[in-house]
């Protein structure tokens, strides 16, 4: 540096180096005098940036929240989400029931909060009652005496068909004869059936013409064996009817309770009928659960089951209880005891604590599923309200990122796994309904990382039009000395530490300057002072 370079540099005192904050100056003996700051530190243009990303309601306009490590982000935002939350409407329950027609096609049902446990419980309690109504009603008077009547006047019938056969094949001194190959026709003389050698020393006129009534009757029966299994086909079906007849009435009754209790809501209406059909169709399930349990009973045997039926492989107990999950109720979103909109924070934002998974149970050497293993994600419970994520732990899950872009998109939380996507197992899977997704995701990160994603990334600027940059620095002045110290008595009263005088006050103050790397200002990143 030449001479003229020196001129312009001017010398700086020891005490400039260094700015010295006099613990005299503050008005407090200790923190804990001091309230909780009335707004964050420093972040007014942060706020006002994450109220109107908030607000608006329209597609696209999801949060990303830019800032350093330890600077506050997440207190930050949870704070004021929670406290906008709080005063809003907490959002719908949300069920998965079977689909009869396409089981491995869950559906799902919407239903205001705190009614979907109502309808989970409703429903396990109308199913349990069936499983002693429907037995009940099966072995009673009317039912036994219906049942014999059919298969009275089939088999009325029947005899009645091979008496009139009977008594015209006596008439020509033929006698119809049960053989262990079914019925023959045998020629009668004196009351006796004829001996073969006896029947071929008749003369030739007379055995040609008992030759020839025998055919003829042989073709009579044949007729009356042809049209047994119509009337064994019949017999069937009038029982069946009849069976329907009678489940109907035992099922009815109790499905109209549960129509009446959800009458407002059609999707239910239409689930319930749906299961009107099918346990009338399969009214034998409980019919024989309710035999198996007497049997058992009997025996001193225990058919009960800890995981609604899932139990050891190979046992009866085990597939009837199975059977009965078909009518079980998943409740995967349950805000019954939610008092706002929810604010959920996702710390590890995998694929499937996104959106959910289906799970799988071995059952005799092969692994099974259905819908009461569906598992709901974090979209499931932040849906109706705010979801809050790390964007650099999403991007480091793999399909993670691509989901949420898609769920964002389309408006929709459709349960995926990589396994489905790529094919790497061959187990029995399901494709659960979509659930139509209304949530406010925060994500946030760095701002490299914001920078990389809206300059790589093309559906990132449209998912994330709203953008808050958190401050580093602040002025150091006396109105921001008053806020840091209030700010550090907040800190006291969440962590549940002991309160600062004014010295420590001081102290932390200078060492908020040397990280800000700037006599005139004061670090805010808190996260890095404390």
């Amino acid at each position: 540096m030449n001479d003229a370079g020196r001129d312009l540099v001017g010398q700086l005192p020891a005490a400039a180096l260094r700015r010295y904050c006099d613990p005299a100056g503050f008005q407090f003996a200790s923190t804990a005098e001091l309230p909780d700051p009335e707004h964050v530190l420093g972040q007014e243009r942060a706020i006002a940036a994450i109220e109107f990303g908030a607000d608006m309601g329209r597609d696209g306009y999801n949060l990303f929240v830019l800032g350093q490590t330890a600077a506050g982000k997440h207190n930050l935002v949870q704070h004021f989400l929670s406290e906008r939350a709080a005063k809003e409407k907490p959002p719908s329950d949300w069920v998965y029931v079977n689909n009869f027609a396409q089981p491995h096609k869950p559906k799902a049902i919407e239903l205001p909060t705190g009614r979907g446990a109502q309808f989970r419980d409703a429903m396990a309690l109308m199913i349990d009652e069936l499983r002693t109504a429907i037995p009940a009603i099966f072995d009673s008077e009317e039912y036994r005496a219906r049942r014999n009547s059919i298969n009275e006047e089939v088999g009325s019938q029947q005899e009645q068909a091979f008496e009139d056969l009977r008594k015209r094949a006596e008439a020509r001194d033929i006698r119809l004869v049960r053989t262990p190959a079914g019925i023959a026709l045998a020629p009668v003389r004196n009351g006796e059936v004829l001996k073969p050698d006896t029947f071929e020393a008749l003369p030739e006129v007379t055995r040609k013409g008992i030759e020839q009534d025998i055919q003829t009757l042989q073709q009579e029966l044949q007729k009356i064996m042809e049209h047994m299994p119509r009337l064994e086909k019949e017999r069937r079906r009038a029982l069946r009817e009849l069976n329907q007849e009678f489940a109907n009435y035992a099922v009815k009754e109790s499905i109209d309770e549960e129509r009446a209790a959800f009458a407002d809501l059609p999707e239910v209406l239409g689930y319930l009928d749906a299961v009107q059909a099918d346990v009338i169709d399969n009214v034998h399930l409980f019919i024989m659960q309710s035999e198996l349990r007497e049997s058992t009973e009997f025996a001193g045997v225990s058919n009960e089951t800890g995981d609604g039926g899932l139990v050891p492989e190979g046992s009866m107990p085990a597939m009837l209880g199975s059977s009965f999950r078909r009518y079980e109720t998943n409740l995967i979103v349950d805000n019954s005891g939610a008092a706002g909109a929810p604010v959920v924070h996702e710390g590890k934002p995998s694929l499937a604590e996104l959106v959910g998974r289906v799970e799988h149970l071995a059952q005799m050497g092969a692994l099974v599923t259905d819908f009461t293993l569906i598992k709901p994600g974090a979209l499931h419970r932040a849906n109706g309200g705010y979801l809050l994520l790390d964007s650099r732990a999403l991007l480091m899950q793999p399909f993670a990122w691509d989901a949420l872009k898609r769920a964002l998109w389309n408006r929709e939380v459709r349960i995926e796994s990589a396994s489905d996507m790529y094919s790497l197992a061959s187990t029995i899977s399901l494709e659960p309904e979509p659930i139509p997704l209304q949530t406010k995701v925060v994500l946030f990160g760095e701002p490299m990382t914001y920078y990389m994603l809206s300059s790589l990334d093309p559906d990132f600027q449209g998912l994330f039009k709203a953008a808050a940059e958190m401050e580093d620095v602040v002025d150091w002045n006396a109105q921001s000395e008053t806020a840091f110290a209030r700010q550090i008595a907040a800190i006291c009263r969440q962590e549940e530490i002991s309160h600062l005088d004014p010295t420590g006050v001081a102290a932390i103050m200078e060492q908020a300057a040397r990280q800000a790397d700037d006599a005139e200002k004061l670090s805010i990143r808190i996260g890095k002072i404390s």
